[in-house]
Order: C-alpha cells, then sequence, then structure tokens
C-alpha cells in the first residue's frame, strides 16, 4: 500500500518510466479537464459570499469591499484569467499522476462545511487530506522550504487548515493531525509536498469564522487594513544598507489585491523592469514611466507574475 511520503518521488518515476494507465483512468481525467474547462469558461458573476477558501484571507478589509464594494474592483485581465484556468488545469494534472502512480486517491472537489460556511477541498491522498496548487518559482521556493505563517501572504494556511477541521468526521481522512500541500512550479516543473499539522483542539475555529462573519456583513464599519504601505528606497552599494527616498509603496501582497484602488486613494502607478508599482505617497518622482489607471487596466503586459499560486 503506497504511503503519501512517497507522493513525489512515485509521481516522479511515473514521469520518467510511464505507468499502465487504464481507458477508465484517462476517460476520468477526460471528463474532469472538460467540465474545468467549461465551468471557468462559463462562469458569471456571483454575488460575493464567504467560503472555505477564502475564509482565511489575511485582510478583513479585501473581503468586505468584495462585498460591499465591488463596483470599484479591478477588472480580470484575459491574462488572469487564462492563469486562474491553468492553474485548475495543473492541479487535474497533479492529482491524476498521484493517482496513476499507485496512490489512493478519494473526494475529489467534495463538499465541506465548518459553522456554516461551505467549500469543496481538492481531494484526499492514502487518507490525507490534500490541496493541490501551481505556483511561480517564488512562490514555490515557500512551500518546498515550509510554508510559514510569516510567510503566507495570501491565507493558505487558514484555508487548509479549515478544510481540515471540517473533515474531521470524514472517514476517508484517516490522518486527522496532518494534511498537505502538493504543489507544482509551473515554470519549472518541479513538485513538492509541504505536510502541515493542525492542533484543532487549541484553535477557536467557530469564534474566528463568526467574528470574521459579522465583521464582513456589518456594512457600516470598514475594517483596517491588514497591511501598511512600505518604505521605497535603495540599497547602499557599498553598506549594503536600505536607504528610504519617501515615497512609500503598496507591499506585494496588496498590488496583487483587486480592491487596492477601492482601499487607498489617490494611487500612482509606474511600470519598472518588475512589472507595476502602486505609489501611496510619491516625494520625489520615481524615475519610471508613470500611467492612469484606465491604460494600467488595459495593458496586459502590466501583470508582474512574480508571486502568488493559482
Amino acid at each position: 500500500m503506497a504511503h503519501i511520503s512517497t507522493l513525489v518521488k512515485d509521481i516522479e518515476n511515473v514521469l520518467l518510466n510511464g505507468a499502465d494507465v487504464t481507458e477508465e483512468q484517462t476517460a476520468e481525467f477526460g471528463q474532469l479537464v472538460a467540465r474545468t474547462m467549461a465551468d471557468r469558461l462559463n462562469e458569471k458573476k456571483r454575488e460575493f459570499t464567504l467560503r472555505l477558501s477564502n475564509i482565511g484571507h489575511p485582510c478583513t478589509r479585501k473581503l468586505w469591499l468584495d462585498k460591499h464594494r465591488p463596483e470599484g474592483k479591478e477588472p480580470l485581465r484575459a491574462a488572469t484569467k487564462l492563469k486562474f484556468l491553468s492553474g485548475d488545469l495543473w492541479e487535474l494534472l497533479l492529482i491524476f499522476l498521484a493517482r496513476i502512480s499507485g496512490h489512493e486517491v478519494k473526494d475529489q472537489q467534495k463538499e465541506r462545511r465548518l459553522h456554516g460556511i461551505v467549500g469543496h477541498s481538492d481531494c484526499t491522498i492514502d487518507g490525507q487530506l490534500v490541496d493541490a496548487k501551481s505556483a511561480s518559482s517564488f512562490s514555490f521556493a515557500k512551500f518546498k522550504s515550509h510554508l510559514t505563517p510569516e510567510g503566507d501572504a495570501f491565507g493558505y494556511l487558514g484555508q487548509l487548515g479549515g478544510y481540515h477541521k471540517s473533515a474531521q468526521s470524514d472517514d476517508s481522512v484517516t490522518d486527522k493531525d496532518r494534511a498537505s500541500f502538493l504543489v507544482v512550479d509551473k515554470q519549472h516543473g518541479h513538485i513538492t509536498l509541504d505536510t502541515h499539522k493542525f492542533d484543532h483542539d487549541n484553535i477557536d475555529w467557530e469564534g474566528s469564522i463568526l467574528e470574521r462573519v459579522d465583521t464582513v456583513s456589518n456594512p457600516d464599519v470598514i475594517p483596517p487594513r491588514a497591511f501598511s504601505p512600505v518604505p521605497d528606497g535603495y540599497k547602499n552599494k557599498t553598506s549594503g544598507e536600505f536607504v528610504p527616498n519617501g515615497n512609500e509603496k503598496l507591499p506585494i501582497n496588496c498590488s496583487y489585491c483587486d480592491q487596492k484602488f477601492n482601499c487607498h486613494e489617490n494611487i500612482r502607478i509606474f511600470l519598472s523592469s518588475r512589472g507595476p508599482q502602486f505609489f501611496t505617497r510619491v516625494v520625489k518622482e520615481p524615475k519610471m514611466t508613470e500611467v492612469s489607471r484606465e491604460k494600467y487596466e488595459t495593458q496586459e503586459e502590466a501583470d508582474t507574475g512574480t508571486e502568488g499560486t493559482s
């Protein structure tokens, strides 16, 4: 019987040496791909709801803005939609490879509920709940070295923990203490399994969820920002010390947020070789090309692609 601890090695062995894939397995994979494509391409604009996939987001203000001020949300680019679609397909491929490498895969996209919040977990592999992800090389490195709360800018640990807590009474989840991220570096093809232990007895899931629901539901009080602008500047070539220049800009997780223009007034956008930089305070004019929000939102090349998962 396969054990999840050998999952990455076994997937790599299949990729190197092949496997006996049945017609039933290929037909099921093809159906999942077709259904995923149809779901993404037929996706209609839906009213915001709290789900297990976003309840652990580190910024309650972003969730509040999604619910109460959706009209100012940054529109999705075609490139971003393709990134999401390719992320879905990567995840299906990872799970398919896990199955044909001899591991027991169950409960793909099974509905989970936790104190009234609904979500769908990716699967269980060998009795352990697994969240499959594709990531840029930058983000992949965080999972490869074991994702920490300090490095978890997008709330992935809260998401995984919520799914795991909701599955405690599920017989197919035999590992009641741990859950894992199965992650692929979509740029280089590397795979890692990042396993986390959750002490649910010492986590007040009900209290934290109900508090977040109340905060997000209140139309009269906007929550404070979870992250503050960071100083801009340069590194001294001699000392290596950072020298601020008086400007301030959004940190990287805020720069990826589609509610940044609702959250901050008078953001100025400058394009650099590393992608767009969003300045909240300008004392010294940056030596970059400034663009309007309208132009930024119509430029596909404005995507940075340096952080995050799909």
